[in-house]
């Protein structure tokens, strides 16, 4: 009988979960092969592809395929937008390195690793809100930190946030981020008037590449419950609320906004409702999709054999298997509480 080790915590599981039943991290299940659990460059070449929304793959590769609008945009923003927001962050920002502010430029190091995104230059500014936002050229990339976000954010919840900036990058996304940004800021009342439909059908590919760049973000934490978290704090801010805070009872108002006026209020937004984003998440890790690529970056993260026979262990580790008490759901690795008979995230029957 073959069993997995969880490369976190030590603790002995059954191979039928997907996830620790200890600490919550995400496991290699018995229906991956013995003999693809050794290290290989290969198994981290993560495309987009792999955990894009389909709509989001389907714009970038049309808005690519015009022969001047992506170079034209690039050139404009290199030239002129990047040089002038790089001068203002080296005035007043921080930017960051190997020695200068090192956990989170490591976070960094590992989520480009991961992603197979090289790094980018990254700054943190002084500013109350939670934010965090990526501009530049399809040659060059500037990630901005609010420094509300990084004091309260969780080293995991940091590596969510900036997991997502680099998805974007990874995708293609920035260089048609930064025109949209152009776009919804406008040139005077008469540009934003004929701008409108344009504005309206980019803006509908925005809030999809952010759901695409969420996804990225997970891919980089590898686990669910610090990327929910590290998005419900947009929509909380309040650390108060958040210690007395219900995910089952926030996920139902994604329900509730299910409706005409809701739809209408989005229209001019360019980021989704954050609780459908919670929502989104939650189905990527279900879905096969998200399983087998969540899969695939575990593999590459192995550091020893994650495969025993269980007839080998300790009898201290074999009872342990047996007598552990599951506190995450199999299916999604969300923190199951004492008595629920289904995962609040995902739906599943515990």
């Amino acid at each position: 009988m073959h069993v997995i080790k969880c490369r976190r915590c030590g603790i002995v599981n059954d191979p039928t979960r997907r996830v620790c039943s200890q600490c919550g991290l995400l496991l290699l299940g018995s229906s991956v092969d013995d003999s693809v659990c050794s290290l290989s460059e290969s198994l981290v070449k993560i495309s987009p592809e792999e955990y894009s929304v389909p709509i989001d793959n389907a714009v970038i590769r049309e808005l690519n395929s015009l022969p001047v609008l992506p170079n034209l945009v690039s050139s404009v923003i290199q030239y002129w937008n990047t040089p002038i927001t790089r001068a203002q962050l080296l005035g007043n920002g921080i930017k960051l390195s190997a020695t200068q502010g090192t956990s989170i430029f490591k976070i960094a190091e590992e989520c480009g690793r991961l992603l197979g995104v090289p790094i980018p230059e990254i700054f943190v500014k002084q500013d109350p809100t939670y934010n965090a936002y990526t501009l530049g050229s399809n040659e060059e990339h500037v990630i901005v930190l609010h420094s509300a976000l990084v004091d309260d954010y969780s080293e995991k919840e940091l590596q969510f946030v900036i997991g997502h900036e680099m998805g974007h990058i990874k995708s293609k996304h920035v260089v048609y981020l930064t025109l949209a940004e152009f776009l919804n800021k406008g040139i005077g009342l008469i540009f934003k008037m004929v701008a409108a439909p344009v504005r309206l059908a980019i803006n509908k590919w925005v809030r999809e590449s952010e759901l695409t760049a969420d996804r990225a973000g997970l891919l980089c934490v590898g686990e669910l419950e610090p990327a929910v978290y590290g998005l419900v704090r947009l929509a909380v801010g309040s650390e108060k609320v958040l210690q007395e805070f219900n995910l089952a009872e926030y996920l139902n108002q994604s329900k509730a906004i299910d409706n005409f006026y809701a739809k209408i209020n989005i229209l001019l937004q360019d980021h989704p409702y954050v609780v459908n984003r919670v929502v989104s998440l939650g189905e990527f890790v279900t879905s096969n999709q998200g399983k087998r690529t969540l899969e695939r970056l575990q593999l590459y993260r192995k550091k020893d054999s994650l495969l025993q026979d269980s007839q080998n262990l300790p009898l201290r580790e074999r009872l342990a298997l047996e007598e552990v008490e599951s506190i995450f759901c199999k299916s999604c690795g969300f923190k199951v509480e004492q008595g629920m008979h289904e995962c609040i995230m995902c739906g599943q029957k515990l």
